[in-house]
C-alpha cells in the first residue's frame, strides 16, 4: 500500500511540474514598481531585481483560500506578493528611491493590464495612511480601501475607479491593488504596489492647469486621440500626437474602427503617454510599408494607411495620404489592401454625414457651404471619392473633417459643441431654400429676420434691406426651449411644449401677416393644445411669453 501511495505522490508531482506558468498582469497606471523596473531596468533601485523584471506580470499567489491575503502574503511582503510567483523580494525594498508618479487627489482610475485575462472575483485598491514612511514595511491593517470593482469577465484591461482624499495633497503615498480571480475558476490572486506623489499644497500643479503632452503610438496601426468624445488628432504607428490640454483631462486612443485602445488621465509632470500593443491581426496591408509622417516619398512609392494602399504621385513629406489623395493631390488611393473596394479617386459616391453632436453643423466642400444637419440629423451628399469635406459650427468654427473614401459611405461628427448655438435659429441655407417675410435664420452666430417674400441666394448679413440683424444668438433666451408641432403646416390645432422652465402660466399671442392680433390665450404647464379652427388659411406668427422672436406657422 505504501508503494502505491508513493507512486501516486510522484505522479501528482510530475503533473504539477508539467503545468506551464503563465504571466497574468499588473497595474500600468499609476505604474507599479515591477512595471517601472521593466521600463527602466537601469535605475538603481531596480538593479537588485535582476531578470525578475521581465516577468513583470507574475507577482501572484496561486491559492489565497477565498481571498485570505494576509495569511499568504505577510506584512512587509505585499509588493512581492509573498513571492508566490517567483523571487520578487526586491520589490519590498524599504527605500525612498522608488520612482513616484504624480497624480491629482480626488478621482483616479487605477488601470490593470492583464496579459492572460481571467474572470474576476474582485479588484480592490488601497492607499497607505497619511504620513506613510516608505522605509517602513507595508502592513495590511494600515491600508485604506479607496476603490473596488466586483465580478467581471476576462478582459485584457480593467479600470478601477478610485478616490484619493484631498488630505493627501502634497504627500507621498503608495497605492496597493489586489486582483482576485473568480473563485469558481481559481483562488489565485495578483498584487501590485505603485508609488505616487499627490499634487497640491506645493505639489507642483493642480487640476485644470495648462500642460503640453505627447501621446506616443507604438502600436501596429494608426490611432485617433479623443477628448470628451471629440476627435482631437491622430498618430500613425510609431508616431506621436502633441496636445495642449490641462491637468486632470481625460483622453482616449482609438483605432480606425472606433475601438478603444487606451485611455489617459493627464497628470502633473507626466508629459509623455504611450499606447502600445497590436490593434488587430491578419492585417491585409502586411508587406506594404506603413506611411510615416517624417519619411520622404517620391513618385511611385507605395504605402499603407488605415487599411488603404496609396501611391505617391510626386515627392512629398508629411502629407497624410487619407487627407491628400484627391484628384490634384500628392497621393493616389489604390483601394483596400484586401482588394475589396474597387473604386478610384474621382468616382462618384453617395455619403451620409451623421451629426451626433448637440448643435447644428454645416458641411463645406472646397470651402463652399453645401448643406447642414441639425443635432441628431444627417446630411446626404453625392460627391467624389477623394473629396475633402469639413463640418463647422454655425459660428464658423471647424468641428471635424472628412476625406471621402471607397465603401465608407457614413461619416460621423460626434461630441459636444458646448451649447454654443443656444438661442440660434435654423441655419441659413442657399437655394433651393426660399425664404418668406418673417422667417428667422442664423448665420455666423447671429439671428436674422427675412424682410421680403421669395428671397433666395442672399446671405444674411450682406444686405440689410432684405435681412434684419437680430443680434448674436447668445442674446436669445436660453432659459427655456419652446417647441411647436406640427409645423410648419398646422391643421386645426397647435401643440405648444415648453422645456427647461418650471411649470407656470405663459401668454400666447398669434398675429397675422399684417401684424394684426388674431388670437390671445394663456397656456398652463409644460404642454398645451391651442384650437386654431377659427383662423383662416394663411401665414401666422406665434409669440410666447419668454421668447425673443415669434415663430412662423402656416394654417391650412
Amino acid at each position: 500500500m505504501k508503494k502505491i501511495i508513493r507512486l501516486i505522490g510522484v505522479l501528482l508531482l510530475l503533473l504539477n511540474v508539467g503545468q506551464p506558468a503563465f504571466p497574468h498582469g499588473t497595474v500600468i497606471y499609476p505604474p507599479s514598481r515591477i512595471y517601472n523596473c521593466y521600463n527602466s531596468p537601469s535605475s538603481s533601485v531596480c538593479g537588485a531585481c535582476g531578470d525578475a523584471i521581465y516577468n513583470w506580470m507574475g507577482v501572484l499567489q496561486p491559492d489565497t483560500d477565498f481571498g485570505n491575503h494576509p495569511a499568504f502574503v505577510p506584512d512587509g511582503e505585499i509588493a512581492s506578493g509573498g513571492n508566490g510567483g517567483g523571487n520578487f523580494s526586491c520589490l519590498d525594498a524599504l527605500t525612498t528611491e522608488w520612482p513616484t508618479t504624480r497624480v491629482n487627489y480626488g478621482n483616479i482610475e487605477v488601470r490593470w493590464q492583464n496579459t492572460a485575462p481571467h474572470k474576476t472575483q474582485y479588484y480592490k485598491v488601497y492607499i497607505t495612511p497619511l504620513n506613510w514612511d516608505p522605509t517602513k514595511p507595508l502592513r495590511w491593517d494600515e491600508l485604506i480601501e479607496i476603490g473596488y470593482l466586483g465580478k467581471g469577465p476576462a478582459e485584457p484591461y480593467s479600470t478601477i475607479k478610485s478616490y484619493i482624499p484631498e488630505s493627501y495633497a502634497g504627500k507621498r503615498a503608495a497605492i496597493v491593488s489586489v486582483w482576485q480571480r473568480d473563485y469558481n475558476d481559481s483562488h489565485e490572486a495578483f498584487y501590485s504596489v505603485s508609488d505616487i506623489l499627490v499634487d497640491g499644497n506645493g505639489g507642483g500643479c493642480n487640476t485644470g492647469d495648462a500642460i503640453g503632452v505627447t501621446f506616443e503610438n507604438i502600436t501596429n496601426c494608426s490611432l485617433d486621440y479623443y477628448q470628451n468624445n471629440s476627435l482631437q488628432g491622430s498618430a500613425n504607428a510609431g508616431g506621436s500626437y502633441n496636445a495642449n490640454t490641462s491637468v486632470g483631462s481625460q483622453w482616449e486612443a482609438r483605432n480606425s474602427s472606433g475601438d478603444q485602445i487606451d485611455s489617459f488621465t493627464v497628470v502633473c509632470e507626466q508629459l509623455v503617454y504611450t499606447s502600445s500593443g497590436n490593434c488587430e491581426t491578419g492585417n491585409a496591408c502586411d508587406g506594404i510599408e506603413e506611411w510615416i509622417s517624417t519619411a520622404t516619398y517620391v513618385e511611385g512609392d507605395r504605402v499603407a494607411f488605415n487599411g488603404i494602399e496609396y501611391r505617391a504621385k510626386w515627392w512629398n513629406q508629411g502629407a497624410n495620404p487619407e487627407q491628400n489623395s484627391g484628384q490634384y493631390q500628392v497621393w493616389e488611393n489604390l483601394g483596400s489592401c484586401s482588394g475589396d473596394i474597387g473604386c478610384s479617386d474621382g468616382d462618384l459616391v453617395d455619403v451620409s454625414f451623421a451629426n451626433n453632436t448637440d448643435c447644428t453643423l454645416e458641411y463645406y466642400s472646397d470651402n463652399s457651404l453645401i448643406g447642414s444637419a441639425a443635432a441628431g440629423g444627417t446630411f446626404q451628399a453625392n460627391t467624389a471619392v477623394g473629396s475633402t469635406w469639413e463640418a463647422r459650427k454655425t459660428s464658423g468654427e471647424p468641428f471635424s473633417n472628412f476625406t471621402v473614401t471607397c465603401n465608407q459611405t457614413d461619416y460621423n461628427s460626434t461630441g459636444t459643441c458646448s451649447n454654443d448655438n443656444s438661442g440660434c435659429a435654423e441655419a441659413y441655407g442657399p437655394y433651393p431654400n426660399v425664404y418668406m417675410a418673417g422667417d428667422i435664420v442664423s448665420e455666423g452666430g447671429n439671428n436674422y429676420e427675412c424682410l421680403v417674400d421669395n428671397l433666395f441666394n442672399v446671405t444674411p448679413g450682406t444686405a440689410a434691406h432684405w435681412w434684419k440683424d437680430l443680434g448674436p444668438c447668445s442674446n436669445a433666451s436660453s432659459s427655456q426651449r419652446i417647441l411647436l408641432f406640427p409645423v410648419p403646416t398646422v391643421k386645426g390645432t397647435l401643440t405648444v411644449e415648453i422645456q427647461g422652465k418650471s411649470v407656470e402660466t405663459n401668454e400666447v399671442l398669434i398675429f397675422d401677416r399684417t401684424s394684426q392680433l388674431v388670437l390671445q390665450t394663456n397656456i398652463i404647464g409644460a404642454e398645451t393644445i391651442i384650437d386654431l379652427s377659427e383662423l383662416k388659411p394663411g401665414i401666422y406668427y406665434v409669440y410666447i411669453e419668454g421668447s425673443k422672436e415669434p415663430q412662423r406657422i402656416r394654417v391650412e
